[in-house]
């Protein structure tokens, strides 16, 4: 049962070797909990968020000062507002790309932990060394039969 669930958890390679190491690291280093990635892994939610979307909080701030700047000059022609606004356009445009980068990091930034406070939690070393060694064989084993029919 508890495989299935760690199965599930599992996003990329990637996260299985980090979940192997720190595994390892809270088995062999008995200082483990001192750690910031021992402090980073069981903080709460909120602030790996914080911490992630720094840049948007940023943007959005930026954003809605110019905006009330905006409202105070008076353009002497229409042409230079909308010029002006057309290039903030594009500036936050951009922003608005890698702001979306940001959200896409923090998702998996937060599957990745609560995948890594489950092995954890429910694994020692040689518990999660098995299920490793089984995890990489049906999957490459899957890999085989789908490289093999195509």
């Amino acid at each position: 049962m508890k495989n299935e669930k760690m199965k599930s958890l599992i996003i990329d390679i990637n996260l299985l070797i980090y979940i192997h190491d720190v595994v390892y690291l809270r088995e062999k280093n008995h200082n483990f909990k001192d750690s910031n990635t021992y402090k980073e892994l069981h903080e709460p939610n909120i602030f790996t968020i914080y911490k992630y979307l720094k840049q948007t909080r940023l943007t959005i701030f930026s954003f809605t000062i110019i905006i009330l700047f905006m409202k105070r000059i008076n353009f002497q022609s229409i042409l230079n507002k909308y010029g002006l606004v057309s290039i903030i356009s594009i500036i936050y445009g951009i922003l608005y790309v890698w702001c979306k980068n940001d959200f896409k990091k923090l998702k998996y930034q937060l599957k990745a932990k609560k995948a890594v406070q489950y092995a954890l939690a429910s694994y020692n070393y040689e518990e999660f060394v098995l299920f490793l060694d089984r995890y990489l064989s049906e999957e490459s084993t899957k890999s085989y039969f789908i490289n093999s029919l195509s």
